[in-house]
């Protein structure tokens, strides 16, 4: 991506809600991997869509698990509460929403 192009995709990711906070951990990131803003932005929009996925599929067995009256609802939602902290730390959730809103958005 040329300056111009990667200036013009800065200033809309800062219009479209990106904090300077934002743009820098994403700046972060380009620089150490050496791949493209909207490449980035792309993974990220994955990583959230996966990890949405993976919280709704863990929500539903917990359902079931209720409704059924599995005898071990409790060991299960203490395992879920810990998957979904794991998935947490591992997904920056908030730049994620962001970057999925974003290319929803303008793409």
């Amino acid at each position: 991506m040329n300056m111009m192009n990667e200036t013009g995709l800065l200033r809309q990711l800062h219009e479209q809600g990106f904090t300077a906070k934002d743009i820098a951990i994403l700046r972060q990131y380009v620089e150490q991997d050496g791949v493209t803003y909207l490449s980035l932005l792309k993974e990220l929009r994955k990583r959230l869509i996966v990890m949405s996925i993976f919280t709704l599929c863990m929500f539903v067995l917990w359902a079931c698990m209720a409704i059924f009256e599995y005898h071990q609802l409790f060991s299960f939602s203490i395992t879920m509460l810990f998957f979904l902290v794991i998935v947490y730390i591992m997904t920056p959730v908030r730049l994620a929403t962001k970057a999925y809103l974003f290319l929803k958005k303008e793409f």
